[in-house]
């Protein structure tokens, strides 16, 4: 059996573990966002389905469920950390109703399963890292868009 970023959840074998939730998002600390973006799309596809084992492991009050809906969003929340990572936003478009009566718009023009890369990323029109958004900022975003839309390499 294999371990880390290609073993376990994240790879072949029948790990079932949420200890692992940041692995796949490792790859933009070292600066390959594009590698975060297909061990996400992987897992995304290959671990979760609509059966009743569609969930991998133990749901623990939602966070198996919370993992696959922050990545087909495109972003997930780095705890310990003031920081979303960018993984692989799966919609063209979604809007998360904040509870301060606000919208937040995530638009990802062109998205599918061969469009999985994100190219640049905008916070309220203007242009943040492709990795990586500071949350300090959450209270403040209207949207996230990624420009240009999606395109593979």
């Amino acid at each position: 059996m294999r371990n880390g970023i290609n073993g376990g959840i994240w790879g072949c074998s029948k790990s079932r573990t949420n200890r692992d939730f940041l692995t796949p998002t490792l790859y933009n600390y070292v600066g390959r966002p594009a590698k975060t973006a297909e061990v996400v799309r992987k897992t995304l596809k290959e671990r979760y389905n609509a059966t009743k084992e569609g969930i991998p492991g133990n749901d623990d009050s939602g966070s198996m469920s919370s993992w696959y809906v922050f990545h087909a969003l495109g972003f997930y929340p780095n705890t310990g950390q003031d920081l979303y990572l960018i993984s692989s936003p799966t919609f063209e478009e979604a809007v998360i109703h904040l509870e301060n009566g606000r919208d937040l718009s995530i638009k990802a023009k062109k998205a599918s399963d061969k469009n999985i890369y994100v190219q640049s990323v905008k916070l309220n029109g203007g242009a943040v890292g492709r990795m990586l958004v500071q949350t300090y900022r959450y209270c403040q975003w209207r949207d996230i868009g990624v420009c240009d839309g999606l395109e593979t390499v």
